[in-house]
Formats: structure tokens, C-alpha cells, sequence
């Protein structure tokens, strides 16, 4: 049984991060997928679409078409930049739906990522990337596409049911108690002020474990050349 548990455990920890991502976002699958089986797929008797220029529609592609550059795309750098830029374009969306407070926090929340995600990479080592191997690249994108439409079918499924209407309706009644200025704050600001909270704390510890790391490395190197 040891040999056996040993050798199931070096082939699923391998060290990398994406095979990681994979496998929680296939077990998370086979969930959704498990349900679909139990209870069956909705029909579908109502689908709202929310009006769109030709704004909304040159945003859709440039975020389809970056998508799918970051697949073929083997730098690091440029990778996080265009998954910045990702960012902006969600930005500009929700400007788009007049939803400003959200647009500003995602400007915020995606230029403070892209910053991190730079300054982490310029300070790692150049390790070289293996050559691309076909199967793990199509099954990268199997469960990228099958992720995709479980999401879709989850919207699809949300927008037959009518049960979220008197939460809503009690967000919308009650903010105006919590003197907040618009729903956004009062949802993020007083109903869900210990959530909001614990993310703040949660982008604090992680600021402080970039710090320390750094800091490590500067040490480190220091202590060498001495």
C-alpha cells in the first residue's frame, strides 16, 4: 500500500502549478457534471440579453482574441501584460453598462495585479520552458473550452428561475438604511462588510509573503557576494 500510495502521490504533485489548475478545475467538473445528470438541463424559456453597440461588440473581440493569443503565447512578461490588458477591457465594459463603481474597482484591483504579477516575475529566476508537449496542450484546452460552456450553462440556468428577485428587491430597499451613496457600496461596505474585510486581509498577507520573498532574495544575494 506504500509503494502504491508513493506512486500515486509523485504523479499527481509534480511541481506544477497548471496541472494543479487543472485538476481542481476537473474535479469541480465532474461536480457540475454529476448534478446536470441528477436533475437534467433546464430548458430554456427566457434568455436576457443586455442591449450592446458597436462598442460592446469591438470589446468582445479584442477580449476573444487575446484569450486565445495567450494559448500560443511562451513569455511570461507579455503573457501578464495582455492578461492586463484583459483587465482594462472588463474595465471599459462596465463603463460601457454605466456600472462606474465596479469599473473603478476593477481598474484598481487589475492594475495592482498586473504590478505584483511583473515585479514577482522580474525578480524570479529565467527558468527555461520545457518544449510543448500536444497532449497536455490539448487538454489544456479541452477543459479551458469545457469550463467555458459550464460557465455559460450556469448563466443560461440562473436566468430561467426567478428565485434571486427578493434578494435583490431587499438590497434595493435596505441600502438607503446603510447611507451609502449607491448599492455597490452598500452591498461591499455594510451587507458584506466582514467578507470585504477578510479580502482586504487576505491582499495584505499576500503583499507582506511578496515582500518577504524579495526581501529573502535580496538578502541572499548579499550574503554571497560577501
Amino acid at each position: 500500500f506504500e509503494k502504491f500510495a508513493t506512486k500515486r502521490f509523485k504523479r499527481v504533485m509534480q511541481d506544477r502549478l497548471n496541472q494543479y489548475i487543472i485538476m481542481t478545475l476537473g474535479i469541480f467538473m465532474i461536480i457540475i457534471g454529476y448534478g446536470y445528470i441528477r436533475i437534467g438541463l433546464p430548458k430554456v424559456h427566457q434568455l436576457h440579453v443586455s442591449e450592446f453597440g458597436a462598442l460592446e461588440i469591438i470589446l468582445a473581440i479584442v477580449t476573444v482574441t487575446i484569450g486565445i493569443s495567450l494559448i500560443f503565447i511562451r513569455q511570461r512578461l507579455t503573457m501578464v501584460i495582455l492578461n492586463g490588458v484583459i483587465g482594462f477591457v472588463v474595465t471599459l465594459f462596465f463603463i460601457a453598462m454605466k456600472a462606474p463603481d465596479l469599473a473603478l474597482t476593477q481598474l484598481v484591483v487589475e492594475t495592482i495585479t498586473t504590478i505584483l504579477f511583473i515585479v514577482s516575475f522580474s525578480r524570479l529566476p529565467n527558468v527555461p520552458r520545457s518544449n510543448a508537449n500536444k497532449k497536455r496542450e490539448i487538454i489544456k484546452i479541452s477543459v479551458s473550452l469545457l469550463m467555458a460552456l459550464i460557465v455559460v450553462s450556469l448563466i443560461f440556468i440562473t436566468q430561467q428561475t426567478d428565485g434571486l428577485s427578493s434578494i435583490s428587491d431587499f438590497y434595493l430597499k435596505a441600502d438607503k438604511l446603510t447611507g451609502g451613496k449607491n448599492i455597490v457600496n452598500a452591498i461591499l461596505g455594510d451587507f458584506r462588510a466582514l467578507d470585504t474585510l477578510f479580502e482586504g486581509l487576505v491582499l495584505i498577507i499576500t503583499g507582506l509573503g511578496i515582500y518577504t520573498l524579495l526581501n529573502y532574495q535580496d538578502r541572499r544575494g548579499q550574503d554571497e557576494r560577501e
